[in-house]
């Protein structure tokens, strides 16, 4: 299926026209947890083995069809009112700014050619590649992992007495955007794979720990 393969990602992301869906995508990222259960005092937590329990053990699989990048999230998010009607025709574009004002970022492109793709943050060397998951197009679903294992629904619920629950945006919410834009940076090193059309890039570092084919099969459940 895939014929071109690239060696770095860098060799892969020249070939990309920006802005057009097509990417498929998996990526495996360290799940961020609170130390203590929710509800649970520090001192309970410690005495009953609680606390702390899944430091570097948990991961969390991202798989996506038809991503985008190289989009403006500003862009992308702008676009989103503006099909929602949420502004006045006549005086959008200042109620969008006023409501919605752009902020600074962390991270911003390497090089021009690159924006919205691959970003470096701007206080390290940590490098990103950005992806969009759009409207209609895209498809994502993430599964949890424990300890290099796919966690079992008892082990879900146990983890999620440790996560904070998180919106897309809680700006977009408060402007009354009813289709969230999710635009998500991932760590380059955190990319098991890419891919779109005959162009792929694989994330040596995962070596073969990572099935595709069961990559698939996943998504397919």
């Amino acid at each position: 299926m895939y014929t071109n393969k690239k060696k770095t990602l860098d060799d892969f992301v020249k070939n990309y026209r920006k802005g057009t869906f097509g990417l498929y995508f998996a990526g495996f990222t360290e799940k961020s947890l609170n130390k203590t259960p929710h509800g649970m005092r520090l001192k309970e937590a410690k005495e009953c083995g609680a606390y702390n329990k899944y430091e570097g053990r948990v991961y969390t699989l991202t798989i996506a069809q038809n991503a985008a990048s190289g989009v403006s999230y500003y862009a992308c998010v702008k676009g989103e009112a503006k099909r929602e009607g949420l502004f006045n025709k006549d005086t959008f574009d200042d109620d969008f700014v006023r409501d919605f004002p752009r902020e600074k970022t962390y991270c911003e492109a390497e090089e021009k050619k690159l924006d919205n793709i691959l970003l470096k943050n701007v206080k390290t060397d940590q490098r990103y590649l950005r992806l969009l998951f759009g409207r209609k197009p895209t498809k994502v679903k993430y599964f949890t992992f424990l300890d290099g294992h796919l966690a079992t629904p008892t082990e879900v619920a146990d983890i999620l007495r440790y996560e904070t629950p998180k919106s897309i945006s809680k700006k977009q919410e408060n402007i009354g955007l009813k289709n969230l834009v999710a635009c998500r940076n991932f760590k380059v090193e955190n990319v098991i794979f890419v891919a779109q059309g005959d162009d792929i890039y694989f994330n040596d570092r995962f070596g073969q720990q990572i099935d595709m084919a069961k990559i698939a099969a996943l998504f397919a459940k």
